[in-house]
């Protein structure tokens, strides 16, 4: 009995002290979601491995033998590296045994601290828990965008310096010269749309870094940032706007770093299954993978996200990642989130308070500096006391960039947060070696009180004085040479032109030791300039010290052949005593730098806007509102009912360049970008027309480019026979080194009309597909195609089941090749409808044409009628894309015979009748009817010259 009872009071020892083991390992949130779960339900877990770096130990190296930044961040990078191949495998091979068996799902490691993320069953999950090698196992948290607490009207491009700025002293930064020059910024939030005019010219994609260190978007895989995902699309925008936006083309500054390069990650809010929160954190550390550089490590990581408290309250899991991430390089900055008044109101992992600098939270205070009511408040939950958050920023009515390319005024915390991002940019301008924690504490100690005097929980430390924050910095110990200004001069605009032989003035500031023999070597990184004086002596550069190369100024020569819009790519190497040397990239653009730009077409009876990149009406009721009129019909008196027009090209499913809207439904895809000499040329009147456009662009922004420049001209009639329509012809050429097959181009549009009276038809004998009003039978807009190819596919769409839920490439592609399947709707809802050309087959080098019209009517036959007069003025702009007859068959009796040269002698000699149509006289295809032509015919017939280039296959007799 005695022996029994022992037995069994240990094995109750023994399970207790296994289930107190057990539950140790198991987060109180995750052990509540598996209690309610059954044995095979699969939950997303990270689990969080016992072996980790020392970073404290580390950083304490790093203090102790004064490492700088870049040697600090090689070390980091290798030691979390290697801690996670060393540590990881044997996890690993068991996930992928339990994968196979159907007990795992799948599975991610990270490296940036040594956690993998699972998704098992959870059965699996209390297995994983034993592991001797698994410290905790987390529930996978789901990170939300702190949603801005208010949104006012777009607001216009006003050119100055916002309040906001001026607030937090940024202005008098940059009047010594500080406005991140140099410096990097990343966000980590929705996206960013990579065309604002704000951004566009300083995504770190087009000055010298890869796509692969500029841009992270591990869910959707695009090439370009992009900001269009999610029902918070554009919050990602917003906040980049903050932190750096400054338009390049007006000089409107809405940030704070108006000189700082950016990248970003999307990966917030967007639907993944895995915690790619920490995955784009990861990146972040290390964009380019090359722990031996540093100048694509950001200077401030902004994350205006968090986790609402009241499930993980002070989960400690994205810690190690914060900590490692600082001590790669980055500051890391959060917003304290939209949930005040109440104390403890702080998101999780804002709400960390392990030290005075660890989590640095930023709330939000009005135009007077007053804490805003949303602003979420301390102390800390962690512990009850510590006091949050660190800072405050202005983040009511922060007028930024948004998703569309123009200005919103938005509220919240999560724009709070990126002034003091911005802030850190300018901060590593001063010194580059500065960590994270002399950053931050430079930033609170010369913040102004507000509130009760000293630190409380709604200011904190009050707002940020980047002014006084800069002479908080420790002193830099190293020589910290920049450049301050560059005057380009030659002998005419100085502006590198074509052939242009240039000067440069560089001046540059040192903010650190006097640096002695200070020089530059200047080096081109583009075929099309050359330096002919690359060096200059600067001598010797006191601390906060300028110094100007007039005495041997820098030369560069730009190519004759360089195209106007095309990017001079440069490298300035500061050198001094002692080894100094600094880098600094250049940019310069051959005579301008293309612009995106609208021309509003209104010398006819219809006002339509167009675009240089593949986008056209752009009201304010469009899907992509950019300050357009839309398309007015008729011009006095009419209203604009155009949603949507976009051109589309494809030759497969994986292949398709276009504008129109993306898979999201709710925004477009931005393929085209405006090509070297594409900026828009209106001309008005025009030759050929009243009023006609020109411009370039390609498809290099599209996931897969189809390396063709789109030449598209415009022309509209102010001749009241000819003012219904405008005509577009676009020009495709191959400038790859592939032909290019099976090329279709087409039209997507979308007219609203009123009361949901969306009617789609096709006539295919006049190739025009068209909309209109179905209630009252008028309003009809249509795209007629007016080349010979002809219409060769036409979709009508029913918006609510195929459009609403967005567009993706491959439905884009079956439209415009599928033929004519759908090609009709009289239903009283939503429409719209794809009209398109094809194939076309481009040789290298080669290109082809496509015409097509925009015609407008208040019913079907005129519609048809004005059709049939765009047609007429497409064979007499266009005569060798739109004639249908034989070239030398002069009479039109089917052979080419004595007779046709007598008539073309009559036309040019006698003032005989014009050929009837013009192109059967065009004997040699140069769009002219001359004495060549006669010749060519009088060869032909006597002398078995060769036969006349036919516009047709068809036979030529004799």
């Amino acid at each position: 009995m005695f022996k029994k009872s022992f037995f069994i009071l240990g094995t109750l020892f023994f399970c207790l002290a296994l289930a107190t083991s057990f539950a140790a390992d198991l987060e109180p949130y995750l052990q509540t979601l598996l209690n309610q779960g059954a044995s095979t339900e699969f939950f997303s877990v990270l689990l969080d491995l016992k072996d980790q770096v020392d970073m404290a130990k580390l950083k304490s190296e790093f203090k102790a033998t004064k490492a700088d930044r870049a040697t600090s961040h090689k070390i980091v990078i290798e030691a979390l590296k290697q801690k996670a191949q060393s540590s990881q495998t044997g996890l690993l091979n068991y996930l992928q045994t339990q994968k196979e068996k159907g007990e795992v799902e799948d599975y991610k490691a990270f490296w940036i601290a040594n956690l993998v993320w699972v998704k098992a069953t959870k059965r699996e999950v209390e297995k994983l828990a034993t592991r001797g090698d698994v410290e905790t196992v987390y529930a996978q948290p789901k990170p939300e965008i702190i949603k801005p607490v208010e949104v006012v009207s777009v607001a216009g491009s006003l050119v100055g310096v916002e309040p906001g700025i001026k607030a937090i002293k940024v202005d008098s930064a940059w009047g010594l010269g500080y406005e991140g020059a140099g410096r990097l910024l990343c966000n980590i939030d929705t996206g960013v749309n990579g065309n604002h005019v704000a951004l566009a010219g300083r995504w770190r994609g087009v000055n010298g870094g890869t796509v692969a260190e500029s841009w992270f978007d591990p869910v959707y895989k695009s090439t370009f940032p992009a900001d269009n995902i999610g029902g918070v699309a554009g919050h990602g925008t917003g906040t980049m706007g903050v932190m750096c936006g400054a338009s390049l083309v007006t000089n409107d500054t809405v940030g704070v770093a108006i000189e700082a390069q950016w990248i970003a990650a999307r990966a917030i809010d967007i639907g993944a299954t895995w915690s790619v929160e920490i995955e784009a954190l990861q990146w972040a550390s290390d964009p380019d993978g090359n722990p031996n550089t540093i100048t694509d490590v950001p200077d401030a990581v902004n994350n205006s996200w968090g986790i609402p408290t009241a499930n993980v309250g002070c989960l400690p899991l994205y810690w190690k990642v914060i900590d490692n991430l600082e001590a790669a390089g980055a500051v890391v900055i959060f917003a304290a989130g939209n949930e005040g008044t109440a104390a403890q109101t702080i998101r999780n992992p804002a709400n960390r308070a392990t030290t005075d600098f660890n989590c640095f939270a930023v709330g939000s205070v009005n135009s007077s500096n007053v804490i805003s009511g949303f602003s979420s408040r301390g102390p800390s939950d962690c512990d009850g006391v510590s006091i949050k958050p660190e800072v405050v920023a202005p983040g009511e009515l922060i007028r930024t960039s948004n998703r569309f390319g123009g200005y919103t005024n938005q509220s919240g915390t999560s724009f709070s947060a990126p002034h003091v991002a911005g802030a850190v940019a300018i901060l590593r301008q001063v010194n580059p070696n500065a960590t994270p924690d002399e950053i931050k504490r430079a930033l609170m100690v010369s913040a102004t009180d507000l509130g009760a005097v000293g630190q409380d929980n709604a200011y904190g430390w009050g707002i940020i004085n980047v002014k006084r924050a800069i002479d908080s910095l420790p002193a830099v110990t190293v020589p910290r040479i920049f450049v301050f200004t560059i005057e380009l001069s030659d002998n005419n605009d100085s502006i590198p032109d074509p052939g242009d032989a240039l000067s440069a003035l560089i001046t540059v500031k040192n903010t650190g030791l006097a640096a002695t023999n200070v020089y530059a070597i200047l080096t081109s990184t583009t075929s099309s300039a050359t330096v002919t004086q690359d060096s200059a002596f600067y001598g010797t550069i006191p601390r906060d010290g300028f110094s100007v190369n007039f005495a041997q100024q820098l030369i560069f020569q730009v190519s004759p052949g360089a195209l106007p819009g095309e990017k001079l790519t440069f490298n300035l190497q500061m050198k001094g005593d002692g080894g100094y040397e600094e880098n600094w990239p250049l940019v310069f653009y051959v005579t301008a730098k293309p612009v995106r730009s609208l021309v509003d077409v209104d010398t006819g009876n219809v006002i339509f806007t167009i675009s240089n990149f593949g986008q056209y009406g752009l009201s304010n009721i469009s899907i992509t509102p950019l300050g357009g009129k839309g398309f007015i019909y008729p011009k006095v008196g009419g209203t604009d009912d155009l949603f949507e027009a976009a051109l589309l090209i494809g030759t497969d499913i994986s292949h398709v360049s276009d504008g129109a809207r993306d898979w999201t439904g709710f925004m477009s895809d931005s393929d085209f970008a405006v090509a070297p000499q594409g900026d828009m040329l209106e001309i008005s009147p025009g030759r050929e027309g009243s009023q006609q456009t020109i411009s370039i662009f390609n498809d290099e922004k599209a996931e897969s480019p189809l390396d063709l420049k789109i030449v598209q001209r415009t022309f509209a009639f102010s001749d009241t026979m000819f003012d219904d329509f405008v005509i577009f012809s676009y020009t495709a050429y191959n400038e790859g080194a592939s032909p290019v097959s099976n090329l279709r181009i087409g039209s997507y549009t979308d007219w609203d009309l009123p009361s949901l009276q969306d009617f789609v038809g096709l006539n295919r004998s006049n190739n025009i597909g068209y909309m209109w009003h179905g209630g009252s039978n008028s309003r009809y807009r249509g795209i007629a195609v007016l080349d010979t190819v002809g219409v060769t596919s036409f979709k009508a769409l029913v918006n609510d089941s195929i459009v609403y839920d967005g567009i993706s490439d491959t439905e884009k592609y079956v439209w415009m090749s599928e033929g004519f399947i759908d090609t009709a709707k009289s239903s009283a809802d939503d429409g719209s409808m794809t009209i398109a050309s094809g194939p076309y087959s481009i040789a290298p080098g080669d290109s082809i044409t496509s015409i097509m019209a925009f015609v407008a009517a208040n019913n079907l036959t005129n519609l048809l009628i004005f059709a049939d007069r765009a047609r007429i003025k497409a064979t007499e702009l266009f005569p060798m894309a739109t004639c249908t007859h034989r070239a030398g068959d002069v009479t039109g009796d089917g052979k080419v015979l004595l007779s046709d040269i007598i008539v073309l002698i009559n036309f040019l000699f006698k003032s005989g009748p014009t050929p009837n149509p013009f192109c059967r006289g065009d004997v040699n295809f140069d769009n002219a009817i001359l004495l060549p032509d006669i010749v060519y015919l009088v060869n032909f017939i006597f002398r078995n010259g060769p036969r006349p280039v036919p516009y047709n296959q068809c036979c030529i007799g004799t």
